[in-house]
């Protein structure tokens, strides 16, 4: 059928855009009829799409969920089937244990009568001449009194011995350095009869902060020497 012109209604060609009767363009409103019929088209199609797009995301998160319910459910399962695996492990362990240990425990065995025989002399005698001590050299270093002497040289005073006087032997020929190290306890000190006797006396005396006291013998090295250090009593012993 032919198209009507939209000026004066009289028939014209589809293809037409100009009437012939009222010589008007009726082009303009059929691009318009045409832009929107093109709008309605892309707005379905719109329609459609965001359609599309919500119906996937309401999969996705329908497929998700289903996923971590298997998850779950497969978890609880597992964790069921082990409990009385488990447990049967441990069983099976402490009956092992308890099978071991019944193994291992020996009997009480009930305590023999102590029978008290004389033994002859001779036995005796063999006896006594196998344990007799073999006379040994004695060793280089000594301790006396939890003092530490090694050989001629007093090495070790310990700061917990809590003697208030201590009497140097006369073996000692030198004292090292560092053998009294604070001990608090000592308050008097004796040196034995000796000539000459080796000795840091500064720091001996400064290592004993509690002294008081010191004996010594007139012309030994701790009279001419070591005196000057010490602020104490001296008293001098004669033999």
């Amino acid at each position: 059928m032919d198209n009507k012109c939209p000026h004066c209604g009289q028939p014209m060609p589809k293809s037409s855009s100009f009437c012939m009767h009222c010589m008007q363009i009726t082009y303009e409103k059929d691009f318009q009829l045409q832009q929107n019929k093109k709008s309605n088209l892309s707005a379905i199609i719109i329609c459609i799409l965001a359609i599309i797009v919500l119906l996937s995301g309401i999969f996705a998160i329908v497929t998700i969920k289903h996923k971590r319910a298997v998850k779950q459910t497969s978890v609880k399962a597992s964790i069921s089937t082990t409990k009385p695996d488990t447990q049967a492990t441990i069983q099976k362990a402490t009956q092992t244990t308890t099978s071991a240990t019944k193994k291992q425990t020996p009997k009480k065995q009930k305590p023999k009568k102590k029978v008290t025989t004389s033994p002859p002399t001779t036995i005796i005698e063999e006896i006594i001449y196998e344990t007799a001590p073999q006379t040994t050299k004695a060793p280089p270093t000594t301790a006396s009194n939890k003092v530490v002497i090694n050989g001629s040289v007093l090495s070790d005073y310990p700061n917990s011995k809590q003697d208030s006087s201590y009497t140097i032997p006369y073996s000692v020929t030198s004292i090292s350095a560092d053998a009294f190290h604070g001990n608090t306890y000592l308050h008097s000190l004796k040196f034995s009869k000796r000539v000459n006797v080796s000795c840091n006396w500064s720091n001996l005396f400064a290592s004993l902060p509690n002294l008081e006291k010191i004996y010594i013998y007139t012309g030994t090295s701790a009279d001419t020497q070591g005196m000057q250090y010490f602020d104490g009593e001296i008293i001098y012993y004669y033999d």
